[in-house]
């Protein structure tokens, strides 16, 4: 409506706004319209939610005129030549009725207010239709008492493939009909929707050549619809089997932007020599393939970020050099994202227990001594990192989170995945979205101490990334995770202080490194160079992360001031914590905490066995 018939306004009526991906594209163009719930008409009850739309374009269309079209219904030509005089509009759906799918009409025309009036008889006629009376077969004998007060269209103008069998199959599966008539189609959404073959259909048809209607709204599917972001860094080894993964896709609305991370290699020189030699086999894909060149190493999350930032796609695909996309990849996503346009995340992680579930956290209720929370990721199998490599996220949701952080490099993807589970997302797990992951495209923080520090590397990882996101876990969790990243190796230690000292990131993620050094510190019993780190974190003001952070902080400062045998000033802090916090006297780690500020011991008892299973 917007391309074709050029409005000076596009009103949208409904009773709560429209959501998902769809909509997000189109809403800057359009006046959204709080509609009215029609309950009664003429104190007739009005109980289904068609028929209150029925009465609703009525009334709409009395006071203000113009075109009204439903939501299926899509224009191919301008309606000018129709319109020559006529106050109102209407295409034939079949012999006895006039649809009320498409009207065109000026304001106040008198044969609105006719059939607007013929509904005091709404719900009270014995021997007709009530679903299509008023709104298809009223109209219909309204125009043959008033032709001169209506232009009644042809069948074929809008309403032609019908809804029945023969007219699916001749808008989704056929290239029979030319619509060399129509003004418009309707697409019978509710028909299609209950369908055998045609209910699969959705933006992935557009591109497979299954009839004359379907390749014409090929136009209408955003291009591209994914941008696929590749960091490169020494990986130019790796990188065209990626870059050929995504070329091979049969769903053609896609771009790549590579991000050369300051790569001593060759990388920039491969992709542009890849996307060169496109030109023999398909010149579109040449321009779809993007180099951006960093003169500085900013690393595997910022890289992505910047990336994104340089994409135009409307959702984003993550990869890494060296994975590779499965055939039809972007297929599965299309598909998924045209039946369930409310979907804000596809991966190819297990099945969720529903088709399209929120990521939330359940509430922590009063747990035992010791008992801590499961970390819930979700069911993502044993290596989260492949089962997150290659979702699509979308884009308005990746800026509105910040995108990958650089707090914890190597960690990002799970990172990120606990910045999903806060915003509730809307997501879905797809088994077709198949991704081969190359074990060389994580470098990881905690795979780089893997070999010196074992399994307890990635335990205290997972530790560090649960007090980042304290919203989906207990104060009891929390409190044990802060034991175990006291209990940091010194390769991890000396590589967050190498991130730190290189201001790596944004502020917030320098508030975490801060803050997780601090725990390492307290490891060690430096309690001075604890305080000034916690002293350090009040140059951050309100930032985010240190309002993110809540406690913790204070319950570093309450053990510094026992450790340092200050036990007065000790209790006071975490009294008060206690009283703003009452669900922190549930852990017994601080159980143990305030005994050892009010009773100083020497040693604590031995805490709980942990449950580092993450």
């Amino acid at each position: 409506a917007l391309q074709v018939l050029r409005p000076e306004r596009l009103l949208v009526h409904c009773l709560r706004e429209p959501e998902g991906f769809f909509w997000e594209l189109v809403k800057p163009f359009v006046t959204l319209v709080q509609g009215r719930d029609v309950e009664t008409i003429f104190g007739n009850p009005v109980r289904h939610y068609a028929h209150k739309a029925d009465i609703v374009r009525l009334e709409a269309l009395i006071e203000h005129g113009g075109v009204y079209l439903d939501i299926d219904v899509v224009t191919l030509r301008p309606f000018e030549p129709l319109l020559n005089g006529s106050d109102v509009v209407m295409g034939r759906e079949n012999i006895d009725g006039l649809c009320n799918g498409v009207i065109a009409a000026k304001p106040n025309a008198k044969f609105l207010r006719l059939w607007y009036d013929e509904y005091r008889s709404f719900g009270r006629l014995a021997n007709v239709n009530p679903w299509n009376y008023h709104s298809v077969v009223l109209p219909n004998v309204l125009a043959q008492r008033h032709p001169q007060l209506i232009a009644s269209q042809p069948f074929d103008i809008f309403h032609w493939p019908l809804w029945d069998d023969n007219g699916l199959r001749l808008m989704f599966d056929s290239f029979e009909y030319t619509y060399e008539s129509n003004k418009a189609v309707h697409t019978w959404n509710t028909a299609v929707a209950r369908h055998a073959i045609y209910q699969d259909f959705g933006m992935h048809w557009c591109f497979e050549c299954h009839s004359t209607l379907v390749s014409m709204l090929r136009s209408y599917v955003p291009d591209p619809l994914f941008s696929v972001v590749i960091p490169c860094h020494g990986e130019a080894a790796m990188i065209t089997g990626t870059l050929q993964s995504i070329v091979q896709q049969d769903f053609p609305s896609w771009e790549v932007l590579v991000v050369d991370d300051a790569s001593s290699d060759s990388c920039e020189s491969v992709v542009s020599s890849f996307a060169e030699d496109q030109k023999n086999t398909s010149p579109e894909q040449r321009s779809r393939i993007k180099v951006i060149r960093s003169q500085q190493a900013q690393g595997l999350p910022a890289s992505r970020n910047i990336g994104v930032q340089a994409s135009r796609g409307v959702w984003i695909c993550a990869l890494s050099a060296g994975d590779r996309l499965g055939s039809g990849h972007l297929r599965a996503a299309s598909a998924s994202m045209s039946h369930q346009p409310g979907l804000q995340l596809l991966h190819p992680g297990r099945k969720s227990s529903s088709s399209a579930s929120k990521l939330r956290h359940r509430k922590s209720g009063k747990k035992a001594l010791g008992q801590v929370d499961q970390p819930e990721i979700f069911d993502l199998g044993s290596d989260p990192n492949v089962a997150l490599t290659g979702m699509l996220c979308l884009r308005s949701v990746w800026e509105q989170l910040g995108g990958h952080s650089s707090s914890l490099p190597g960690a990002e993807l799970l990172d990120f995945w606990l910045k999903l589970r806060v915003f509730g997302v809307q997501h879905e797990a797809v088994p077709s979205l198949h991704v081969i992951s190359s074990s060389a495209a994580f470098r990881t923080l905690s795979s780089s101490v893997a070999d010196a520090d074992g399994e307890d590397a990635i335990a205290i990882e997972h530790a560090m990334l649960r007090t980042k996101h304290m919203d989906l876990y207990s104060s009891a969790r929390l409190l044990q995770d802060h034991l175990l990243v006291m209990g940091m190796s010194n390769n991890t230690r000396e590589q967050l202080q190498e991130l730190q000292s290189g201001n790596v990131g944004s502020a917030s993620d320098c508030v975490f490194r801060e803050f997780w050094l601090a725990l390492s510190d307290l490891g060690h019993r430096r309690v001075a160079e604890v305080e000034r780190r916690l002293l350090a974190l009040d140059k951050y003001g309100d930032d985010k992360a240190v309002v993110a952070l809540r406690w913790q902080p204070q319950v570093l400062r309450g053990r510094c001031a026992c450790m340092a045998r200050r036990f007065e000033e000790g209790a006071a802090l975490l009294a008060d914590l206690a009283g703003r916090h009452p669900e922190l006297r549930d852990a017994w780690v601080f159980q143990q905490l305030e005994t050892s500020c009010h009773a100083p011991m020497r040693w604590l008892p031995p805490a709980p066995s942990l449950d580092l299973d993450v």
